[in-house]
């Protein structure tokens, strides 16, 4: 997914939260938290489908990164954020992260089977 501005409209539309008032408060923490349970929910069903979220922000303004990234953090993805985005100076990067990213091994449906015994070896105590 690439972002670069707050979504406004539709289902997941947010609102601008961004007041530097709260800033070293009690209430900044307000701030960190998803405004709404939307991409929560949203990320749940891509859980279910087995969809993974990787997110590109790149944005002048804001972009509440702490609603939108909730989809990233639950579907095991990645979230890339290039704040106060220059194409000029962070094309490079932008593009090496977007290489990595398409380019790496990735695993689907791994299983894991951990089997543990009662912590005995055979009838005596090695102890």
């Amino acid at each position: 997914m690439f972002q670069n501005i707050l979504p406004t409209i539709g289902p997941g539309k947010l609102s601008s939260r961004e007041d530097p008032k709260l800033y070293g408060t009690d209430k900044e923490r307000t701030l960190l938290a998803p405004q709404n349970d939307f991409y929560q929910k949203l990320a749940v069903d891509m859980i279910n489908e087995g969809i993974s979220v990787d997110i590109f922000a790149c944005g002048n303004a804001y972009m509440d990164i702490a609603s939108i990234g909730v989809l990233s953090t639950m579907t095991g993805g990645e979230l890339y954020y290039y704040p106060s985005f220059d194409p000029h100076k962070d094309d490079l990067k932008m593009a090496m992260d977007l290489y990595r990213n398409i380019s790496r091994t990735f695993g689907y449906d791994a299983v894991m089977r951990v089997r543990v015994g009662n912590g005995q070896i055979g009838n005596h105590d090695p102890w």
